[in-house]
């Protein structure tokens, strides 16, 4: 059961997320980035018009490539939850990363 929206923006080590559902989001690397891609800001029209706005307005997000790893293992754990401690990473990155998934609706709590 997802936690209401109040507890968005306070991941820590102990909290449990999942994506908020199949095929949301992916990561691409390019060179020395690592994008994730969302379809949660796309309407229909955006993508016939095409438009000249920022990566995050086309659901995409830019981390670092160092932060890899991390995002593979949560987009990865569908449908299941995880751990954030149980991440093979250090633990501020993968509480840094998670905030900004779920920030983004990409990830959530589940209680």
């Amino acid at each position: 059961e997802p936690e209401s929206k109040g507890q968005q923006g306070t991941v820590c080590p102990e909290s449990r997320l999942r994506l908020v559902e199949k095929d949301i989001a992916r990561m691409i690397v390019e060179e020395d980035t690592a994008l994730v891609v969302h379809a949660l800001n796309n309407s229909r029209t955006d993508h016939m018009e095409g438009g000249e706005d920022s990566l995050e307005d086309h659901g995409c997000i830019e981390f670092s490539l160092d932060d890899a790893m991390v995002i593979e293992q949560l987009l990865a754990a569908f449908p299941d939850a995880v751990v954030l401690r149980e991440i093979e990473a250090e633990e501020s990155d993968a509480v840094r990363i998670a905030n900004t998934l779920v920030k983004c609706g990409i990830l959530v709590p589940i209680a």
